[in-house]
């Protein structure tokens, strides 16, 4: 349950102004901070996946004869 953070009132959920003091409620953390870091991992995941498979691709469909140093 949420509390006031100048005086320490419980508040309701939907309160937006405390009931004690008459302070202004901050809302927590905006979600999109959460949604930006998921971004960031799927991202992350993608590119790694996406590097794994080209070196794959590479090292499977690449001949042997065909090296310049060979």
């Amino acid at each position: 349950m949420p509390f006031c953070a100048k005086c320490g009132n419980d508040l309701g959920e939907t309160d937006q102004f405390c009931s004690n003091c008459g302070s202004a409620i901050e809302s927590a953390a905006p979600p999109d901070r959460q949604k930006s870091s998921d971004d960031r991992k799927a991202k992350m995941a993608f590119y790694v996946l996406m590097g794994a498979l080209v070196v794959m691709w590479l090292a499977m469909g690449m001949p042997t004869d065909r090296f310049w140093w060979r």
